[in-house]
């Protein structure tokens, strides 16, 4: 860290330091030559990570948007980048809540259509620009409500034909579930981590799991209903579920403004549903007439369902009457249809208690391995046959037949493929969740276990221990990592453990040809 003081390129003067992070140290500096203030970001280039540490600088040097700082000057001193930016007076919007506490619905709302702004202008570039880091340190409040977005120090374009990110950056609590399954981040990423700081600007807290922020009950009661259900819809655990793009969400939040402003709220309570009605007399006058109308309906209905509860009554009775007659054939079959009631109950209920899993060993063939990548050729083909110098950055895949599997009513489970890249296998997993509820897959107790027993446990780079498989979803593939690899066996098993409505050990099996 430079000290006060300190004059970079000959001229900054270091004033203080702004902040500090995983990507560098941000000092409030003063141009000596011009004497005005600037913010200098100061990242440590290391040629071993996987990071284009001018990436930000390459992001930021095209954008104009009142919302996001400029970048007005670039050099190197030593083994350092740096990059001279505007100085954003303000707080952090996680200074601002932590001083003053939760926002209320209007500042909320402010804040919000604010970083739809930037966000829409950065997703409409072709291709888009994903931010990959919105939380409360990166959004800087200034005294006149406006809002900057700053630290685009992961910031990426969205690459076309790629599946997943280079490596997995982001903030734990903002970061979307996805993109721990090392999914390319794209703009569906950006609005779930905008749907996580909603949650924080509305309750004050950091969302520690995603499950938390789509429970509604984590929500202040005073919320309206259809304000949480924006929240909702825009950190839905399934991409899918989310809002198509920035835009629509921009709109849904203006159109809740429209309606705030226009209709007056029946219903405060979010657990009932909101009714908004017109402010005028004569919507005022419709909705009295109508209430003694209701009355009537309901009574009538009342009676209607009295009349045929006793109607269902008296054919009972009568059914009940005529299978109790005493003939020699009734009695006989009677009893048979006893016996048989009885070795029903008896056989049925056990199947229901103790449903068996169908269970599949996968098959892998080391022979049949697939060269995904290299270096110096991008072509796919057999493994064999490539140089020394090409064979350290071989990328290959082996596709299980049949694959390793575990299914029933209530989930699928099963390894299609793995990858291994270097010392690093990759398990290709796929999950099918049949259930109304979430199920989560306990990182720390996944494991890739030999015939010997000798186990290598997962590789997990984030502090989240579990990864969500929301209910009723479609079948998600998943990437387990497992390093300091190396393929000698001849059997293989994933261990892991399910938790929430299932909650139990499994066992993928995979032998090796």
């Amino acid at each position: 860290m430079l000290n006060i003081g300190h004059i970079l390129d000959n001229k900054y003067e270091v004033i203080k330091v702004l902040g500090q992070g995983g990507m560098g140290t941000v000092y409030l500096c003063k141009n000596n030559r011009l004497g005005n203030l600037w913010a200098v970001k100061e990242t440590k280039i290391d040629e071993s990570e996987k990071i284009n540490f001018l990436a930000e600088s390459n992001i930021l040097k095209d954008l104009v948007h009142d919302g996001i700082p400029r970048i007005v000057d670039i050099f190197y001193e030593q083994n350092y980048l740096y990059m001279v930016e505007d100085y954003i007076e303000g707080e952090t919007l996680k200074e601002y809540i932590s001083k003053y506490g939760s926002l209320n619905p209007e500042k909320l709302i402010d804040i919000s259509l604010q970083l739809c702004s930037i966000l829409d202008y950065l997703h409409n570039f072709n291709p888009p620009i994903i931010y990959r880091d919105l939380k409360p340190s990166n959004i800087m409040l200034q005294k006149n409500g406006k809002v900057i977005l700053v630290d685009f120090g992961i910031s990426r374009t969205y690459k076309e034909n790629q599946d997943s990110d280079t490596i997995i950056l982001g903030s734990k609590g903002y970061i979307a579930p996805e993109q721990l399954m090392n999914v390319q981040s794209n703009v569906q990423t950006d609005i779930y981590s905008l749907g996580a700081t909603m949650y924080f600007m509305t309750t004050g807290r950091m969302p520690s799991y995603p499950t938390e922020i789509i429970n509604k009950d984590n929500y202040p009661k005073t919320m309206e209903y259809a304000l949480v259900n924006i929240m909702l819809k825009a950190s839905a655990i399934e991409p899918e579920n989310r809002y198509r793009d920035i835009r629509e969400l921009k709109e849904t939040l203006i159109n809740y403004i429209y309606n705030l402003n226009n209709f007056k709220t029946k219903a405060v309570n979010r657990d009932d549903k909101t009714i908004l009605a017109p402010k005028t007399e004569l919507a005022d006058k419709k909705i009295k007439t109508k209430k003694p109308v209701y009355k009537i309906l309901a009574a009538l209905i009342i009676i209607l369902a009295v009349i045929l509860i006793l109607l269902t009554s008296l054919i009972n009775s009568n059914k009940s009457k005529l299978s109790n007659t005493n003939t020699p054939d009734n009695t006989a079959s009677k009893n048979t249809g006893n016996n048989d009631i009885k070795k029903n109950e008896n056989t049925s209920e056990p199947k229901q208690a103790e449903e068996k899993d169908i269970i599949s060993r996968g098959v892998l063939f080391k022979n049949n391995a697939i060269t995904l990548k290299s270096s110096s050729s991008g072509s796919k083909g057999k493994a064999k046959g490539k140089g020394k110098n090409e064979s350290k950055d071989l990328q290959f895949q082996f596709n299980l037949n049949p694959n390793a599997s575990i299914s029933n009513s209530k989930f699928n489970i099963g390894v299609d493929s793995v990858q291994l890249i270097d010392n690093t296998l990759i398990a290709n997993l796929n999950i099918e969740n049949k259930t109304k509820d979430l199920i989560n897959i306990d990182l720390e107790k996944t494991y890739f276990t030999d015939e010997n027993n000798e186990a290598i446990k997962c590789y997990n780079p984030s502090a989240i221990t579990k990864l969500p498989i929301p209910p009723s979803s479609v079948k998600q593939g998943i990437k387990i990592y497992f390093k300091n690899f190396n393929f000698n066996g001849t059997t293989y098993t994933i261990n892991s453990s399910l938790s929430g409505s299932i909650s139990r050990d499994i066992n993928l099996f995979i032998d090796v040809k």
